[in-house]
């Protein structure tokens, strides 16, 4: 039987949490890892179009009109681990915290080369969709890139563990969604349109105020009225 606060359970409370909420697509590339394995008829479905985890543990298919705003709590759910390392560090042992650490920290040098890839790549897109939605991947790299230097300041732990291309075969295998038992090969697991909330969805320029607002302490709207 499982303890509730044991090093398992807190490492399993953490990862979930760094998978949800999160914004990617395949690039066209990535077809190549998957040729003559099980997975190549959904990662040629999906390649090319953007797919969202939510907050609420959906993944579907991003359309024009969708709200994306919850991705906005990326940096508010990583600080929440952040927290729960600090408290992790007190209430275990030393060992427990060390394997504990050095298992997430191989979680969030993943994630964050791999936030960093796709924030890259989307800028190469030109179709309108990404070009609309194209800020959120500059925000999720941001979130994590911020929470991987406050983990390794904090814990003394600045080694990372280096990526490369093929890493995203791990970023696909690890979607529990991703299987053909649950996969709709043309839709993705598309949830109902009356369970999304229907909210403002945000522009480039809200984008770029949150960030200044969030990262450099910028308030633009108190600066405007100052003027």
């Amino acid at each position: 039987m499982e303890l509730q606060n044991s090093t398992h359970n807190i490492y399993k409370e953490l990862v979930n949490k760094i998978y949800f909420p999160f914004l990617f697509f395949l690039p066209a590339e990535f077809k190549n890892l998957f040729k003559g394995e099980k997975e190549f008829k959904i990662v040629e479905a999906i390649t090319n179009v953007l797919i969202v985890l939510d907050d609420q543990h959906n993944n579907y298919l991003v359309e024009e009109n969708d709200n994306l705003f919850f991705l906005l709590k990326k940096s508010s759910v990583l600080e929440s681990n952040f927290f729960t390392l600090i408290d992790a560090k007190e209430s275990l042992s030393r060992n427990q915290f060390i394997v504990l650490l050095d298992k997430y920290k191989l979680q969030i040098d993943f994630w964050t080369y791999i936030s960093k890839e796709l924030e890259a790549k989307s800028k190469d897109r030109e179709d309108l969709l990404f070009q609309k939605y194209k800020s959120y991947f500059f925000i999720q790299l941001n979130a994590f890139t911020t929470h991987q230097i406050a983990i390794e300041n904090q814990f003394n732990n600045p080694k990372r563990t280096e990526h490369s291309f093929d890493s995203v075969k791990h970023f696909f295998r690890i979607q529990k969604g991703f299987d053909e038992q649950n996969i709709d090969l043309k839709k993705v697991v598309k949830i109902s349109e009356s369970s999304k909330k229907k909210l403002p969805i945000i522009t480039n320029e809200e984008a770029d105020t949150y960030l200044l607002k969030s990262v450099f302490g910028i308030n633009l709207e108190v600066m405007n009225k100052e003027k």
